[in-house]
């Protein structure tokens, strides 16, 4: 904050080098004004004289990042690019990487991440999207052994329960619920603690705070343990009660049970929410 107070005042004064808009559009990118960021970091990037190289790579980095966080995924690949091309370390490939996969390309962001850790083989963000990667393309014992190291290492402080959901959906896949389940619930353990991190509710966490519950359901079901499976359901309902993902899930429970009248009632009211929220911001991303 006291870097964007000093930057107010060197602007409010007619300060316009490059290197000042650099610096504010980073602390608006800490105060998390991302339209704000990315505006100074344009005009940092098209100022007059030109940023060295590797300051103007940097500044073609942290719009992406901006660029990413405001859903602008095209334009954060571009910067991440441009960044590639001036000053090609592995946290420009790791951006990248990034953008590309939530942009629905696993190949291109398993590639970016690949070629991130040929430069630094501890760049563990490169390594958790590519674990992720690895997991969209079917690659399960890959992507738990990289999504293994991530969390041995400890550095991902405030995505540490996103690596072990994850990890989860893999080992379910692999036949090891039990291992799946554990993941769960340490991830369900660490979620309140990763919030203490952000000083404000992270919008999209909220909607998905069923996703664990969910999960450790279809584990709980794939081992037989229906009540357990019924509970979390239940759950993850108390949570997010608009998601459809919850009725479906619980109808199987049900019916492995052998409780049909009630897998049907659920099944009937996931259709109905289908209908209900189809094209609204209600419906988590998730489902």
């Amino acid at each position: 904050m006291a870097d964007l107070l000093d930057c107010n005042r060197l602007v409010a004064g007619g300060d316009r080098r490059a290197e000042t808009y650099l610096r504010r559009g980073i602390a608006f990118w800490m105060v998390r004004d991302h339209h704000r960021a990315i505006a100074d970091l344009s005009a940092a990037i098209e100022a007059d004289p030109r940023l060295p190289d590797d300051r103007l790579a940097y500044a073609h980095y942290r719009r992406s990042v901006c660029r990413h966080q405001v859903l602008d995924l095209a334009g954060a690949e571009a910067d991440a690019s441009a960044a590639m091309a001036l000053d090609p370390v592995s946290y420009v490939y790791t951006a990248r990487a990034i953008a590309r996969y939530f942009d629905g390309d696993p190949h291109g962001t398993l590639a970016d991440a690949e070629a991130a850790l040929l430069r630094d083989p501890n760049d563990w963000e490169a390594r958790a999207f590519r674990a992720r990667a690895r997991l969209e393309l079917g690659l399960l014992a890959e992507a738990v052994e990289d999504f293994g190291w991530v969390i041995a290492d400890g550095r991902c402080e405030k995505y540490a329960s996103e690596l072990h959901l994850q990890r989860a959906e893999a080992l379910l896949e692999l036949g090891r619920p039990e291992a799946a389940a554990a993941d769960c619930t340490t991830a369900i353990d660490v979620s309140a603690h990763e919030q203490s991190h952000w000083p404000f509710i992270v919008r999209s966490r909220a909607l998905c705070a069923h996703r664990p519950y969910l999960l450790r359901a279809r584990a709980w079901l794939a081992t037989g343990d229906l009540p357990t499976a019924l509970a979390d359901c239940f759950h993850a309902a108390t949570i997010v009660p608009e998601d459809p993902a919850v009725y479906e899930l619980r109808a199987q429970v049900y019916q492995a049970a052998g409780l049909l009248d009630e897998a049907i009632h659920d099944l009937a009211r996931a259709a109905h929410l289908h209908t209900a929220y189809r094209d609204s911001d209600l419906l988590p991303a998730a489902a």
